[in-house]
């Protein structure tokens, strides 16, 4: 693999973007799951449950992405 010109600061930065995203959306998720477990009306239940995946798939993306930005700056650090 060619290495790239980018600066390694934009990979660090990356990764810490990506991790406060995370824990933000896996925060919410959690939050989503907390409050479907009151009763409410049968149609927020069904929404409460689709926007916890929705957060929880999210964070787990960015989870992906962070840890790709650091393997990255850590293979360019070693290369250099």
């Amino acid at each position: 693999m060619p290495p790239t010109n980018k600066p390694s600061w934009i990979y660090v930065f990356v990764a810490a973007a990506s991790l406060i995203v995370a824990l933000l959306a896996i925060g919410q998720a959690v939050t989503l799951a907390w409050l479907s477990a009151f009763p409410a009306q049968q149609p927020r239940l069904a929404s409460l449950e689709f926007r916890f995946w929705v957060f929880l798939i999210l964070g787990l993306i960015a989870l992906a992405v962070g840890a790709v930005a650091v393997v990255r700056a850590v293979r360019r650090a070693n290369s250099v």
